[in-house]
């Protein structure tokens, strides 16, 4: 059993690294304020009631029944409590992750820790997936993108654990168990339920290669996710939501750009100062060889195919390119992937690689793995914003607008633009025209006429793809 405990200096150390390396993502929930999609779901909610509002999701809007249950139940609708809730739910989804994390690390096949490592190594793997999110604000700070894409990547957790429990034998109900999840999980997300089919191909192929006696079961749960994107792809509410946009269906650009995507993501991804130090950590411990479960050249494959998977059925879907929230997903997937192959690899030259210097060269790797969680990636990028004093005032500016619009006499309002926008926080704000989508989510849920910016934002450029269109009826 791993017991990092026993060695003090790296036990201290690592602790109060983390600790550290979590306090900026704490921190920054204190500013997560509601914009855009929250008002959509918060009206429709209030005004037609939650069964009504869920039904009317489904048909008109989209089928992720699961997360249109969790949002229609927006904190908005709490009024005065609104911002306290809001701002409590971000440390829930935070302290989701770790849960999930720690849950994981004990799938069955993975080295055994002990109770204060695992969690420990829970913290690890949480805060190295925060510092490459691919969207931090719209994944994690923003109700609507964390119900349907944070949720999702927690679900996937759980998921292999179950569906790798299955895979080794341990418990004959986790068949059932993963069928089920998957149904749940495509409530929440289509890409998630993409990224849990290329999983279940992967145990297939082993399944097979290994003559495995559950081999029929794979097959069936690979065929699942399959069936279930069909007829959720073919429910009125997806139907309506495909034909808004016009770029949609366009093979060449689809591939064109998941290649542009795939290869900037792995680039993102791989030039990542914690995670290389973590993975060069892991490396230089004295390992015994084991025999790899799947071919080397498979292993390599696999952290290509879930970010294909996140960006082809997306873009060829819309055509818009740069919403890359399904990357998020794509990131839980090649995450543990990264480090499976790291403590894997003796076994692909069957043989131990430790020589005395490791021991010099692991603290030092250490070092780099605690500091570069703190001052790169997301963790610098909000330590820049609240430090610089910008989600501060997009904080107290969009409080204001809250106020202001709850007490107006005014039947069409002009609201000045924010005079910041942190990366770690923003979501696309009003626009100067009153009709856009976003303008008409707000002019709803405060029961006004219109509402609108008093001068636009210099040079941005912006969708004009009439998603929520059914509103204005």
């Amino acid at each position: 059993m791993v017991s990092l405990e026993q060695h003090p200096w790296y036990w201290r150390v690592g602790v109060v690294g983390l600790l550290l390396a979590a306090l900026p993502y704490l921190g920054l929930c204190w500013f997560a304020v509601p914009a855009a999609d929250d008002f959509f779901y918060a009206f429709e909610s209030r005004d037609r009631g939650y069964w009504a509002a869920n039904l009317f999701w489904w048909e008109v809007v989209n089928a992720r029944w699961a997360a249109t249950a969790v949002l229609t139940l927006h904190p908005l609708l709490l009024e005065e409590w609104m911002l306290f809730f809001y701002r409590l739910l971000p440390v829930v989804h935070l302290t989701g992750l770790v849960l999930a994390a720690r849950y994981f690390l004990g799938s069955p096949g993975l080295p055994p820790l002990s109770s204060p490592t695992r969690w420990w190594a829970a913290m690890a793997f949480s805060l190295l997936y925060l510092h490459r999110l691919p969207t931090l604000a719209e994944g994690l700070y923003w109700f609507p993108g964390a119900i349907t894409y944070f949720w999702p990547a927690l679900l996937l957790l759980i998921y292999f654990r179950w569906a790798n429990s299955f895979y080794q034998g341990v418990g004959k109900h986790k068949g059932w168990a993963c069928a089920l999840l998957l149904l749940l999980l495509s409530g929440f997300s289509e890409v998630g339920l993409l990224l849990a089919a290329g999983i279940n191909g992967v145990f297939t192929f082993s399944a097979f290669r290994q003559h495995r006696h559950r081999r029929w079961w794979w097959l069936i749960l690979s065929l699942l996710p399959i069936l279930l994107l069909f007829v959720l792809q073919n429910t009125s509410g997806n139907l309506a939501r495909a034909d808004k946009y016009a770029d949609g269906g366009l093979l060449a650009n689809s591939v064109m750009m998941t290649g542009l995507q795939t290869g900037r993501f792995l680039l993102v991804w791989g030039v990542n100062l914690p995670l290389l130090a973590f993975i060069g950590w892991i490396m230089l411990q004295k390992t015994r060889p084991t025999k790899s479960p799947l071919p080397r050249w498979l292993w390599f494959l696999l952290l290509l195919l879930p970010i294909v998977l996140a960006v082809f059925p997306p873009y060829w879907a819309t055509g818009i390119l740069g919403q890359h929230r399904t990357l998020n997903l794509a990131w839980i997937v090649v995450l543990p992937l990264s480090l499976a192959l790291t403590m894997l690899w003796p076994a692909f030259f069957a043989r131990d690689f430790y020589r005395p210097w490791f021991n010099t060269a692991s603290r030092v790797l250490w070092i780099a793995f605690l500091v570069g969680l703190l001052v790169t990636g997301n963790s610098l990028q909000i330590m820049s914003n609240i430090f610089g004093g910008d989600t501060a005032i997009y904080a107290a500016q969009m409080e204001d607008r809250y106020r202001q619009l709850k007490h107006t006499p005014e039947k069409e309002i002009f609201l000045p633009p924010l005079l910041a926008r942190p990366k770690s926080l923003y979501v696309p704000d009003l626009t100067r025209e009153n009709w856009h989508w976003i303008n008409e989510g707000w002019a709803r849920f405060y029961q006004v006429d219109s509402v609108a910016l008093t001068h636009p934002y210099p040079a941005e450029k912006r969708s004009e793809v009439p998603i929520f269109d059914v509103f204005k009826k």
